[in-house]
């Protein structure tokens, strides 16, 4: 039974990449790089204009839809099974995917976007155009009584036209010979001259590759019993492969899943850290370990440098990965350096356009910069994709009440369908339009009904109406009770009135945000 091998990974990266790295390395020894606010649109030191027409992406770019498989894909009597493999379907599109990205020179969509449009009836233009891609990479996926047939297509959307197509027909374990020649291929029609240093799959064995993708497959369900039959299927993995760091990598993540967090509480993440640090010690070089390192380090221990060291490692391994990217600029976001978190979360959105909480943040940090226009230009965007988002609305309003507008503020926040955040949002406005005993009456019902689990937005009420005692006594129950909002102190507007009292400093002191 062969070992799983593991190809090594080309360390050269491409001018964006290399520039986000030095950014965050000078993060990390604290420097703090000076940016032009808003969006860069100069090139060659002259302003790009937008034009009237569809943009499908720089020529770089390609999305890899899941392989999935209709009914005109099978021939008679080819012994393949008329009905769809999903894990099959997502495993070989996800594979490519995860090799793509690892070429520096190639801007690829992640599974969270490109996966969107599974059922999707969408004609290929508006799949490019809500990807941000001119390329898109699809096919069929199946299994066989002889092993897998593969078929592929890359279409250039742009130029309306199929730049290469294959199909394939092996034994399983070719599937990474098969999954190494459609990278290859794909590679060098979307980037010019690229040579042959496209990256190859990893050579493992073919049945505990099937128990790996239909674990990957369970998970994404995100169902208790779902999120059990992937951890037994990993743990499978590791009997048959037991140097297979992604194996315990996804046994991480499961462990790290709300679902079993709820259930199993802060032993979930220990249980998580063990099955990283593992992971780790067998490929140093794994990205995403370094990642889930730094969401425990920031969400749980509050340990935000480490939480950037690790994002640094990720961000170094696998630059191109938009969970990576957006992990780093939620760990500068908390320590306050914004600029550099707009620029890498703007890269994140790149290659995830139908994140949606990606959208959200970035309102939120050009909010936290000062820059309160960009904030609601960001929150149209997401309300142009989805005007039913939790809390978009009640963030609106809050990016209106920092410019001074609290009637506008207070008809945003009529609009908020959350209940908490509609309230929050008209409790803010009510206080900026001096009606304190209106504003007063909601945030009691507030503190009856949520005073257990929404102390930091407590907090900022009482800060922003300058009860500047009730606000730190709000922030010390927030403290106690790990909300997460105690990430999002430097820089928040509603806070201000209380950054001039001795107590604040004190208070970023004992979050490890200043030193003594």
């Amino acid at each position: 039974m062969p070992k799983a091998l593991r190809t090594k990974r080309s360390r050269r990266i491409s001018a964006t990449v290399a520039a986000l790295l030095a950014l965050l390395i000078w993060t990390v020894r604290d420097h703090i790089p000076v940016f032009p606010g808003g969006v860069n649109e100069s090139s060659g030191g002259k302003v790009k204009l937008a034009r009237a027409q569809v943009y499908y992406g720089p020529v770089n770019s390609i999305a890899v839809l899941p392989f999935t498989c209709t009914s005109h894909d099978f021939e008679a009597g080819s012994g393949a099974s008329p009905v769809g493999d999903p894990a099959l379907a997502d495993g070989i599109a996800e594979s490519l995917i995860d090799l793509l990205a690892a070429i520096p020179d190639l801007q690829v969509t992640a599974s969270n976007s490109s996966f969107f449009f599974r059922d999707k009836d969408a004609a290929m233009p508006v799949l490019a155009e809500r990807l941000k891609v001119r390329h898109i990479l699809e096919g069929c996926a199946r299994k066989t009584p002889e092993g897998i047939e593969i078929s592929a297509r890359l279409t250039d959307v742009k130029a309306k036209s199929e730049k290469w197509s294959k199909s394939f027909n092996g034994k399983l374990d070719e599937v990474f010979v098969i999954q190494d020649e459609i990278t290859a291929a794909a590679a060098r029609v979307v980037v010019k001259g690229l040579g042959k240093d496209a990256p190859g799959a990893r050579v493992m064995d073919p049945q505990a590759w099937l128990l790996f993708i239909e674990g990957r497959y369970q998970r994404r369900l995100r169902d208790p019993d779902r999120l059990s039959e992937a951890e037994s299927a990993f743990k499978r993995v590791l009997d048959i492969e037991p140097e297979f760091a992604p194996a315990m990598l996804e046994l991480a993540r499961i462990y790290m899943d709300p679902v079993m967090v709820a259930a199993q509480g802060k032993a979930g993440f220990e249980r998580a850290r063990e099955m990283i640090h593992g992971a780790l010690r067998l490929d140093p070089e794994l990205a995403g370990a370094y990642l889930e390192l730094s969401r425990i380090r920031r969400a749980v221990d509050w340990d935000w440098q480490g939480s950037l060291e690790a994002a640094q490692m990720a961000l170094e391994y696998q630059a191109g990965n938009a969970d990576v990217l957006s992990n780093a600029s939620t760990t500068l976001f908390t320590l306050g350096k914004f600029d550099p978190a707009v620029i890498l979360l703007k890269e994140a959105i790149k290659r995830d356009p139908l994140v949606l909480q990606n959208l959200q943040k970035l309102g939120l940090l050009y909010e936290f910069s000062g820059k309160y226009e960009e904030a609601l230009l960001a929150y149209r965007m997401l309300l142009g994709l989805n005007p039913d988002y939790p809390a978009l609305h009640a963030y609106r309003a809050r990016a209106m009440l920092a410019r001074s507008l609290p009637e506008s503020a207070l008809e945003e926040a009529e609009k908020e369908q959350n209940p908490f955040w509609q309230r929050y949002a008209r409790i803010l406005s009510l206080i900026a339009l001096e009606r304190p005993d209106e504003a007063d009456s909601l945030l009691q019902q507030m503190i009856v009904e949520r005073g257990n689990d929404a102390a930091y937005q407590v907090a900022e009420i009482y800060a922003f109406g300058g009860d500047v005692g009730e606000a730190f006594n709000w922030l010390d129950r927030a403290y106690r009770q790990r909300d997460g909002g105690m990430s999002e102190l430097i820089g928040n507007y509603f806070l201000s009135n209380l950054e001039n009292d001795v107590r604040w400093r004190e208070l970023l002191i004992r979050v490890s945000l200043e030193k003594p």
